[in-house]
């Protein structure tokens, strides 16, 4: 994502245990944003695999969803649409 000036990452936990995500996220050196909000998840986003990741376009319309994997054809698909979005 870096270099992506037009994108922007949000993170929702469902977790409960707050302390283990923020050790998660130290341990990692994530540096974006990071909610918990479980019943904002269970609105925005009804899917039962965890993780998943979305991409939301600029109007708030929501792509498919994409695997929680970094092979190289799954980060390809989400580069070539997160260029079209950001149109």
């Amino acid at each position: 994502m870096r270099g992506q000036a037009k994108a922007q990452l949000l993170t929702i936990s469902v977790d409960e245990d707050l302390a283990a995500v923020r050790g998660y996220i130290r341990e990692k050196g994530y540096s974006f944003p990071v909610i918990n909000a479980r019943d904002l998840a269970d609105k925005l986003l009804p899917y039962s695999g965890l993780p998943v990741n979305f991409l939301v376009d600029a109007n708030g319309r929501r792509s498919g969803s994409y695997p929680f994997a970094a092979d190289t054809a799954a980060i390809e698909r989400l580069r070539k649409d997160l260029d079209s979005a950001a149109k």
